[in-house]
């Protein structure tokens, strides 16, 4: 190891990993005037830019096309001959790189260096607390960010490597459709995309290991949602796979249904569960950092057992937004450059699955506030009543909001179109303590989906009597004015 570093190689802070919570940690540290370096193996943009949330939108977009070319009628339109669009994957997914290949440019090195901000590929490792090696050469920082992300890691299915499968990776780089798929997982990735090759012409069969689909959502709402996807794919419930086989030029999934054995065939499996922190190959050892499976350990200001590290997003087993990611990175890289340190709360963390209708979740659920003994109140509204919804053909979905007796909001759950939009108005409702009522006497503009959120505020002041009782006052009041 060098014993003298060259001022050139000396930096306030070093960041490992170019993902969004890397290069969220490094654009603020160099906007602070941190002298800045961020390494990556071989680019930046991480997982979400390359095969995460910017490819799987694109593509959900080319599948909502393609539906409503095929459900056209349904508008008074004539829908396209025939009446399945013929699909083009490549040219699909020529739309989805193009996409990708426009955003990059904000994630260049050219665009971090306008922020102060070094980059240097070749990969990371520990050498000693505060030094690590990068490519060839060793450089030092006073402080030092783990953002190394998250991958996908197979789960222990007999046969499953054997036989073959394609992730959340190999999906984007398909040559031909795929008549048959069978996903495995019904969480986010297994519905977003799931959805999507049904909607471009595979036929589909999910297989979800539990009793529900997105079991970290609200139940009513995600069986409601699997109603609705129930037209469009099969999805199996309680299907706990055992193996994988040939069957002559298919793919076939063996799984139980409790003591029963039951079989699916498919051109393909995606295989949409399991993901591990990526620390191989880091020497955390060497620079006194802690870690488990799960991830690198943190205290609650992101900080590791090596007191000039921080970790953030999914290098730290937190749960798996880019959101989040970004969130980790703006606390950690403060309580790195400065004293007065923050904790980091991701109670108040939302979430979206982009399913069509979207599925919108921030706080607790019905089920959880309830397991917990809190005396709540729970308001809904449906969305075949909201103006906007109706007149856009999309009317199926229910929006929920859990509150405390005086209407603080403790949790909210959208199932409806741009729920996702919608939903950020809930969240900082909720981490200001701002109570549905207020919320409801704010002027929405008329007609848009936002509207939801006041109409689920309007529940509150009429399901509650407050409404009645203002009248009575208001009675009261004029009579005296006579």
């Amino acid at each position: 190891m060098a014993t003298h570093i060259p001022k050139s190689d000396r930096f306030d802070m070093a960041i490992i990993g170019g993902g969004s919570a890397g290069l969220t940690a490094a654009t603020v540290a160099g906007r602070l005037g941190a002298r800045v370096l961020l390494v990556d193996k071989e680019r930046l943009g991480g997982d979400c830019l390359y095969y995460g949330c910017v490819p799987s939108k694109a593509l959900i977009r080319c599948a909502k096309v393609a539906h409503l070319m095929r459900t056209a009628a349904r508008f008074g339109l004539r829908p396209s001959e025939p009446p399945a669009p013929e699909v083009d994957i490549r040219a699909v997914l020529q739309f989805v790189w193009d996409a990708v290949e426009e955003l990059k440019a904000h994630d260049s090195p050219e665009a971090l260096a306008e922020h102060g901000v070094q980059t240097r590929f070749g990969g990371a490792r520990f050498l000693s607390e505060r030094r690590i090696a990068v490519g060839d050469g060793v450089v030092e920082a006073d402080r030092i960010i783990l953002a190394v992300g998250s991958h996908a890691a197979a789960p222990p299915i007999e046969g499953l490597e054997e036989v073959g499968f394609i992730d959340h990776v190999k999906i984007f780089h398909l040559q031909q459709m795929v008549r048959r798929l069978v996903v495995i997982g019904g969480g986010p990735i297994g519905i977003e995309m799931g959805q999507s090759m049904a909607r471009l012409g595979s036929r589909v069969t999910i297989l979800q290991s539990g009793p529900s689909i997105l079991p970290n959502d609200d139940p009513e709402l995600t069986s409601m949602l699997g109603e609705i996807l129930s037209d469009e794919m099969e999805i199996r419930l309680n299907a706990r796979v055992i193996r994988v086989e040939t069957a002559g030029d298919m793919k076939r999934v063996v799984y139980r249904v409790g003591d029963e054995e039951h079989s699916v065939e498919g051109d393909e499996i995606l295989v949409a569960v399991g993901r591990k922190p990526s620390l191989d190959g880091l020497d955390l050892e060497a620079g006194g950092i802690e870690y488990t499976d799960r991830g690198v350990t943190v205290d609650p200001y992101l900080r590791t057992s090596n007191r000039r590290v921080w970790a953030a997003g999914d290098c730290t087993g937190s749960p798996q937004f880019t959101h989040l990611a970004e969130a980790h990175a703006r606390i950690a890289t403060r309580n790195a450059l400065f004293r007065w340190r923050k904790k980091m709360d991701s109670q108040g963390c939302p979430w979206t699955t982009f399913s069509d209708p979207e599925l919108a979740h921030v706080g607790l659920t019905e089920p959880s506030a309830r397991s917990q003994g809190l005396d709540i109140q729970v308001y809904r509204f449906p969305y075949s009543r909201l103006d906007r919804a109706v007149t856009e053909g999309e009317a199926r979905g229910l929006a929920k909001v859990v509150c405390t007796g005086r209407g603080r909001i403790l949790g909210a759950s959208l199932l409806g179109p741009g729920a996702g939009e919608a939903l950020g108005e809930l969240v900082l409702a909720m981490r200001e303590k701002i109570p549905i009522d207020r919320l409801a006497s704010t002027i929405h503009v008329y007609p848009t989906m936002s509207r939801i959120v006041r109409r689920l505020g309007d529940q509150r002041f009429l399901g509650q009597g407050l409404g009645k009782t203002t009248m009575r006052l208001f009675g009261s009041f004029k009579g005296r004015l006579a």
